[in-house]
């Protein structure tokens, strides 16, 4: 079984982050040693790890700037400290059999992985089939709303408008919304509640005029046909 061991990084491993992923692992890699990259400042962004990874170790990435980690559909086991001391939005498992050693991923804010699978149990889960990418964050979409929960890569500046409809579906709280790896302005609709601790600016409610021959009350955030 081939490992990454700490004492010989620099002679067998080149990391690059690009686009999120490694851009060099030995070949046929399966184990991630414990604390191999623990408090690499240079780890940023989403880090896909390569299909021969068997295991990932305690605190491997530890300590890094890691906005995301996604594992390999043939992983058996990941640490529950995998990230530890970090500030990761999520950890996406690709297989139904991934185990992690814990009752929780240590400083990770959300899991998703296929609905039943090994990890469905921890806080923070959502199931991959309930997520919809827009404008760069993921929404879990449920019948009756699309939930907001974190950006899929960091936006490290510039501007987001969180919509008030993703697919039809309204936003309806921001309470589940993490804003880690984003540093950029955000912009949401006016009849949300902002988060205690959250900054964002308030955009308003459509407005249009025409005669109306009756009003329905509705719910904030409801769609609304009018003929």
């Amino acid at each position: 079984m081939k490992k990454i061991v700490s004492g010989w990084l620099l002679a067998l491993v080149m990391v690059l982050c690009v686009s999120g992923a490694f851009a060099e692992l030995p070949a046929n890699l399966e184990v991630i040693e414990s604390s191999a990259f623990e408090g690499d400042a240079a780890l940023q962004g989403v880090l896909t790890l390569p299909e021969t990874i068997v295991n990932v170790e305690s605190r491997a990435f530890a300590q890094t700037g890691v906005h995301a980690l996604i594992i390999p559909e043939g992983c058996e086991s990941v640490a529950a400290d995998v990230l530890a001391g970090g500030s990761a939005a999520y950890v996406t498992f690709s297989g139904a059999e991934t185990a992690v050693d814990g009752d929780e991923l240590t400083d990770v804010a959300y899991v998703f992985g296929p609905e039943g699978s090994a990890v469905s149990t921890l806080p923070g889960f959502y199931a991959s089939e309930s997520l919809y990418v827009l404008d760069g964050f993921f929404y879990s979409m449920t019948q009756e709303e699309a939930i907001p929960l974190c950006p899929v890569n960091p936006i490290e500046e510039g501007s987001v408008v969180l919509p008030k409809l993703v697919d039809s579906l309204p936003v309806r709280s921001l309470d589940t919304l993490v804003l880690r790896g984003c540093e950029a302005m955000i912009s949401v609709p006016s009849y949300l509640d902002v988060p205690e601790g959250m900054t964002a600016t308030l955009y308003g409610a459509m407005t249009a005029k025409a005669p109306v021959p009756s009003v329905t009350e509705c719910t904030a955030g409801d769609t609304v046909t009018w003929t």
